[in-house]
């Protein structure tokens, strides 16, 4: 959605006042595969896929490059960490790629082998193509293990 004064955005509009214009995108899935009509018209031309392929093969379903916002004929485009560190504090800093307006967790556990996974306090909203989200708890253990995960919309 977006207001205007500009002319020529719209037929025979000399009234020189304001518009609102709004464009909405996604929310029709007619074939039923998790991923908008819009979208997979935009990235693929069709609607032939089904979700569960990798059309760029970077390991990451269509589906799942959907629900992150990334571009599925990308292959360096995909939700990962990027790097972890430690500062003098002994807080810990986590970078990951992201998609601005996405929504995401940070999680971790001491262990590899540890079954459960611990949130750290908070979501973060990505402004740009990259996020941070710095870990107080750090100090208080000898290792963290991180995973970053998208919020569902």
């Amino acid at each position: 959605m977006f207001e205007s004064f500009a002319s020529d955005l719209a037929a025979k509009d000399f009234n020189g006042f304001k518009d609102v214009f709004m464009l909405r995108l996604g929310d029709v899935d007619s074939d039923n595969d998790g991923m908008d009509d819009d979208w997979e018209m935009t990235c693929f031309g069709s609607l032939s896929r089904d979700g569960t392929g990798d059309f760029d093969g970077d390991g990451v379903s269509d589906l799942a490059e959907f629900k992150a916002g990334t571009n599925p004929k990308n292959d360096s485009s995909i939700l990962r960490a990027l790097t972890v560190t430690s500062l003098s504090d002994g807080s810990t800093t986590v970078y990951w790629s992201a998609v601005p307006g996405k929504t995401y967790q940070v999680q971790y556990k001491n262990s590899v082998s540890d079954a459960n996974w611990f949130s750290l306090p908070g979501t973060m909203i990505a402004a740009d193509y990259t996020a941070a989200k710095l870990d107080n708890t750090a100090a208080a253990s000898s290792n963290h293990f991180y995973r970053v995960m998208l919020v569902a919309p």
